[in-house]
């Protein structure tokens, strides 16, 4: 049985084309604000995370401290080591392991993270979930777990290594976590703060750097270094991008949070096991295969 009847994914198409054509931050507000209304209350939130969503509400950046296990972490690095990557912005590559990618290779996405026990684990972690409902007013949908590799040493940027703002949803969070250590060579992910509330660069997919630097976002951009287990929330309808690593390459986790998904995302065949996690903040992760090929969400 497929996940949406015909009727259903019509209606929900029409409802998310109306919602991503909606670019000034006011109006997705509001919109999201509508939308809310018909999912599931948000979670409660504890007196000690207040501050946090305060500061995420702000500045659409927060970083978290202690949320995760180093053990869990290990865990699913040591495992994404070994899977298969593929290049999503140039699929010809085909798919191949981390220790052989080939030159011309700026971003290897990793193969089906959303089936590792650890990173659904980690996308359902209580303290992030509880941060993110109540950031977006309702119930939180998991829209996407994915990873990648970032390589040091290629030619040039490319993709999301220009700074840009994504799109997925009218509103929406990411969490991130450095599965690598990040200093200022390796691929930092830099975040101008406030700028998912500003209304600059608006109907452009992507942005150079000079177009961020000459204008009022220059004094308020961030570049995020720290150790593996770096982790921090962030809404990416803000301006951001992730540098070209020089030194090293980079490892990065994220998990996709969303008051309305994407109707792509109901298309991926996903196996994850979620029996032990709540079925409505889950529903991607587990459902029907179709005839369609497996749709990837790229990483940003």
């Amino acid at each position: 049985m497929n996940y949406f009847t015909t009727l259903q994914r019509k209606s929900y198409s029409f409802q998310h084309l109306l919602q991503v054509n909606i670019r000034h931050t006011f109006f997705r507000r509001f919109l999201n604000r509508i939308f809310s209304l018909t999912r599931p209350s948000p979670l409660p939130i504890s007196n000690s995370l207040n501050p946090l969503l305060r500061k995420l509400r702000v500045d659409g950046l927060v970083e978290l401290h202690d949320c995760f296990l180093a053990t869990d972490l290990i865990r699913l690095k040591d495992t994404l080591m070994i899977r298969q990557c593929f290049d999503p912005w140039h699929t010809y590559s085909g798919k191949f392991l981390y220790s052989e990618a080939p030159a011309n290779v700026n971003i290897a996405e990793i193969d089906s993270v959303e089936t590792i026990p650890e990173a659904l684990q980690i996308a359902n972690n209580p303290t992030v979930l509880s941060i993110v409902s109540q950031y977006l007013r309702c119930k939180p949908t998991i829209e996407a777990i994915i990873a990648w590799w970032s390589f040091s040493r290629r030619v040039a940027p490319e993709e999301a290594q220009f700074f840009h703002r994504d799109n997925p949803s009218v509103r929406f969070l990411k969490l991130f976590i450095y599965l690598s250590d990040v200093l200022e060579t390796s691929g930092p992910h830099i975040f101008a703060q406030g700028s998912h509330r500003s209304d600059l660069f608006l109907q452009r997919k992507r942005f150079s750097d000079h177009d961020i630097q000459s204008s009022i976002l220059n004094d308020s951009l961030t570049s995020l270094t720290g150790p593996f287990g770096t982790a921090f929330l962030e809404d990416t309808y803000g301006i951001h991008k992730g540098m070209l690593p020089i030194s090293s390459d980079r490892l990065i986790f994220q998990v996709t949070y969303s008051t309305l998904p994407s109707p792509s995302s109901f298309w991926n065949n996903t196996s994850a096991n979620i029996t032990q996690y709540d079925p409505y903040i889950n529903r991607l992760m587990n459902h029907p295969a179709e005839s369609r090929p497996r749709l990837y969400s790229p990483p940003t």
